[in-house]
């Protein structure tokens, strides 16, 4: 066997920043038959894992004492280290993210190795915040099954990079148009609108302006208190507030882009989503607007 060496580069586009460029070359190649050409990662020691499987094209994984781990599948929840030299546990509370990068393997949360499903015509690639964004073409939507965090019975929050193109749509929500509604994340002509069911099966609606091809953070969070209990940020800063006294968790899909059970009101044609995140912070369910500042300053720098 010879021995190759792999380049590899991570580029991180940071939002209305410069660029962050991470090069990293490792050790030989234990892996017969397997090359750099092929995603493959090989630090010190031997091992291999294919980070585009898990949505990571690009990156590797070289901990100290060698080997390699994909995200997904080798412990990213208990803080498996996704750098050179270091480490990144996943953040306090969220419990999905997806990178949206990755259409060839289906795109796979980096938390718990949910999959995304094309309802409709799948996306396809654009430019995102970090990486490559879900470029939606107007017929199409992502879902996958009812996730923790999600439930309305507890404290969430859904955060989320939009870049909107003219029209109306559905960014994400847990909706099936017909009795089981749970909340909707909607881009109408003017404003996103987050709209949240109770019990009785009414909702409350929240309003935020955005700007049309325009990137913008957008946060939703609900908690069970029931003043001011459920909230949109716009770019880190608390945008619109609103109360329910109930919520209900009836829904079983959760979609992006579109309805999660049939992909029905997809977001118009153009409109890219990308790093999308799930948050369970218990019944206080929000941290405030100084978390999401951080989190929307960081820009590039979050990816998870």
């Amino acid at each position: 066997m010879t021995p190759t060496t792999a380049n590899l580069t991570l580029s991180l586009a940071r939002s209305g920043g410069a660029a962050l460029g991470l090069s990293l070359s490792t050790g030989p190649s234990m892996v017969p038959g397997v090359g750099s050409s092929a995603g493959t990662s090989t630090a010190a020691g031997g091992g291999a894992a294919r980070w585009a499987a898990a949505g990571l094209a690009g990156g590797t994984s070289t901990a100290a004492g060698g080997g390699a781990a994909r995200w997904a599948a080798a412990g990213l929840a208990g803080g498996t280290s996704t750098a050179a030299g270091g480490g990144r546990a996943v953040p306090a509370g969220m419990v999905a993210r997806w990178t949206l990068d990755d259409t060839s393997a289906g795109y796979v949360d980096l938390v718990g190795g949910r999959v995304l499903t094309a309802i409709g015509v799948p996306p396809t690639t654009a430019a995102g915040i970090i990486g490559d964004a879900a470029l939606f073409g107007g017929a199409g939507a992502l879902r996958t099954g009812s996730i923790s965090g999600l439930g309305a019975g507890a404290g969430f929050a859904l955060e989320l990079w939009l870049y909107p193109e003219g029209g109306i749509g559905y960014i994400a929500a847990k909706d099936n148009q017909g009795a089981l509604r749970d909340y909707v994340l909607y881009k109408a002509a003017n404003d996103l609108i987050f709209a949240v069911w109770d019990a009785a099966g009414s909702a409350i609606e929240l309003f935020v302006p955005y700007t049309v091809a325009q990137w913008v953070h957008v946060v939703v969070a609900v908690h069970t208190g029931t003043t001011g209990n459920v909230r949109m940020y716009k770019n880190g800063a608390l945008a619109a507030t609103g109360s329910r006294d109930s919520f209900r968790n009836v829904c079983p899909d959760f979609g992006i882009g579109g309805q999660g059970n049939n992909g029905n009101i997809p977001l118009p044609a153009g409109s890219r989503v990308d790093e999308p995140g799930v948050w369970q912070f218990g019944a206080s369910g929000d941290p405030g607007a100084a978390f999401w500042l951080a989190r929307h300053n960081s820009g590039a720098g979050v990816r998870l």
